[in-house]
């Protein structure tokens, strides 16, 4: 094989973080996936028994929550939809309550009140709504200054 065949396929490759060669489309190898899946099941299970609260809780574990939150992805066709605004195309793995269960528990199985977001986006929105939460004069419901 010729020296520029060689540079064509290095450059459609690169390294995992454990150094396994992976295609250039990947973040890691299926090993190094599977320990970052575990790893977040583990948080996620940690979380769910010593931080978030027993009706939350059950609440995410419940089959109304399950068929509502499959119901907001197919309808926003599994994107984000923070990310589409911005003409990104990005895939959701989370539907977010727009206004807080602990703000607003009655909203909880709103469809209206869901929109399906990636984890990044999702992980701003969270930092925003902790911010507005602390404030002392703003609501979560609307997120203006009484």
């Amino acid at each position: 094989m010729g020296a520029f065949c060689m540079e064509i396929i290095m450059a459609m490759l690169k390294l995992c973080p454990c150094n396994k060669i992976i295609p250039l489309g990947l973040k890691r190898c299926e090993a190094c996936e599977r320990k970052r899946a575990d790893k977040e099941k583990a948080r996620l299970k940690h979380y769910d028994r010593h931080t978030r609260d027993k009706d939350s809780t059950a609440f995410y574990n419940s089959k109304s929550w399950k068929r509502l939150r499959l119901t907001a992805l197919v309808r926003d066709n599994y994107l984000c939809v923070e990310c589409l605004k911005q003409g990104i195309t990005t895939d959701a793995k989370v539907v977010d309550h727009i206004i807080p269960i602990k703000a607003d528990w009655g909203k909880r199985l709103d469809i209206k009140n869901l929109q399906s977001l990636c984890a990044k986006c999702h992980s701003l929105k969270t930092i925003e709504d902790l911010k507005r939460q602390r404030e002392p004069h703003t609501t979560m419901l609307d997120g203006k200054r009484k």
